[in-house]
């Protein structure tokens, strides 16, 4: 946040404390500023093809999230009221690596996707397919989405052939070629692989307020994207 108070102000004579920029974490100003370092980060607008996935970030050095999230899974838990987590979600531009859309908050994971998604959309991006998890293998997720796009998503176990005609097309193209299928639900790991090396940089949000939580969360995309060798081509 330091880098990016020279980023705003563009004087590098400048110099703030950490307790002024703790409270401009809370400023919605700063949070405006960010939400539009961030649609500017993710490049111009194009046509991609994206993934879509969450995950929680740790409020404390002693939480894991992919270790308590198993345990949740294993005792029939529900992981979304998981404590101790900060919980956001991206959209990613496969090809390039950058995120094109992203949320992060206490709400629940499908809450935030649909915020992602709307910033997605609203900044130009168009999706020529988009690949996601079983968490959002519902008919209705083909309504988020143009007729043109395809969607890669893998059924649920009790899922049916009824339903609008953009899900009976999902399930006829896993039918069909399941191996070309199966290959392209695959890239979905690349998001799962960009939140382990933001995880790893970045470490654990030490913020106390969830309003600063939040803006330190968004600080910690925007950084991600200006590290993409992309954006230097």
């Amino acid at each position: 946040m330091e880098c990016f108070s020279l980023i705003f102000l563009l004087k590098e004579e400048n110099y703030y404390s950490y307790k002024s920029i703790e409270r401009a974490y809370e400023d919605p100003i700063v949070g405006m500023i960010l939400h539009n370092l961030f649609v500017l980060s993710s490049g111009e607008p194009r046509k991609i093809k994206g993934s879509g996935d969450g995950t929680g970030l740790a409020l404390s050095v002693t939480k894991y999230y992919r270790k308590e999230r198993e345990e949740d899974l294993k005792e029939e838990n529900d992981t979304s009221k998981r404590k101790g987590f900060l919980f956001s979600v991206a959209i990613l531009d496969i090809d390039t690596n950058l995120y094109i859309g992203y949320a992060a908050g206490f709400k629940s994971e499908q809450k935030l996707f649909d915020e992602a998604l709307f910033i997605a959309k609203k900044a130009g991006f168009e999706f020529e397919s988009i690949t996601l998890d079983k968490y959002h293998s519902y008919q209705s997720i083909t309504g988020k989405f143009n007729e043109n796009t395809q969607i890669f998503i893998l059924p649920k176990k009790n899922a049916t052939i009824r339903g609008p005609k953009k899900w009976k097309k999902i399930l006829k193209n896993l039918s069909a070629d399941p191996i070309s299928f199966l290959k392209e639900h695959f890239r979905r790991e690349k998001s799962e692989a960009n939140f382990s090396r933001d995880k790893r940089r970045f470490g654990v949000i030490r913020q106390r307020i969830p309003e600063r939580q939040i803006t330190h969360a968004l600080s910690r995309a925007i950084l991600h994207n200006f590290s993409m060798k992309h954006l230097y081509g």
